[in-house]
């Protein structure tokens, strides 16, 4: 999808019209339009990725506007998906494009877009002290009561163990309550797996305090819980 000078918007071709996720169909096109409401977002590209031992993955390929610098705007993409459709058609894999490659009548070439990057292991980052094995133990827990899953994979995304809208609310409470820190959605997209939480908790990267941190991980529940109510996700 791209949008021209007067705002037009123009959809283009891809190999299949639904991405399979988690047994869901996900309209690619869907998340494309979400994404060009993003007023930082000057064109983008939805496609699925095979992962080995996950089956497809939502990639989402996002060229800037006026390569306007932002914090976190990985997580801000995915974050905005989350809060507008539903946490089951949020992307794992964003990458920032200077331009999507396109064809010589401008449609995109999907098969061209570049492989997107794994979320790098953090077990090196990991607190080698018995505290933040303790901080590792301890978000698995919370996991593991939310999404009924036993033992937790420490390598893997709340959302590709198949964690719904409301069970990523039911995280963050235990996750306030544990570590009474501001963690919010964002966080769960920036550390998106038990091993990135813990070493975060280990780097008191949870510790904010600040009003307007609480406000703000207030105003993401409330969107998160609107959103969840209009649209439950499936569990599959």
């Amino acid at each position: 999808m791209r949008a021209d000078a007067d705002g037009y918007l123009y959809y283009v071709g891809r190999t299949s019209a639904f991405l399979n996720i988690n047994g869901a169909k996900v309209d690619p096109t869907e998340v494309e339009r979400c994404l060009m409401t993003l007023d930082w977002v000057e064109e983008c590209a939805v496609k699925g990725v095979a992962v080995p031992g996950s089956g497809e993955k939502i990639a989402a390929y996002v060229v800037p506007r006026d390569g306007r610098g932002l914090e976190f705007p990985e997580q801000q993409v995915q974050l905005h998906v989350a809060e507008t459709l539903s946490i089951f058609k949020v992307p794992t894999f964003v990458t920032l494009l200077d331009a999507l490659p396109r064809s010589t009548v401008g449609k995109v070439r999907y098969a061209e877009l570049p492989t997107p990057l794994p979320v790098p292991p953090a077990g090196k980052d990991l607190p080698s002290d018995q505290a933040g094995q303790e901080d590792e133990r301890n978000i698995a827990a919370i996991w593991s009561r939310v999404l009924g899953l036993h033992p937790i994979p420490l390598d893997r995304s709340f959302t590709d163990l198949g964690g719904t809208s409301v069970q990523l609310l039911s995280v963050l409470e235990g996750l306030h309550q544990e570590f009474e820190g501001s963690f919010d959605i964002v966080d769960m997209f920036r550390y998106p797996t038990v091993r990135h939480l813990a070493a975060a908790v280990g780097r008191g990267e949870d510790a904010a305090p600040l009003e307007d941190a609480k406000r703000r991980a207030e105003q993401q529940r409330a969107a998160l819980k609107r959103q969840a109510k209009r649209n439950a996700p499936p569990t599959g």
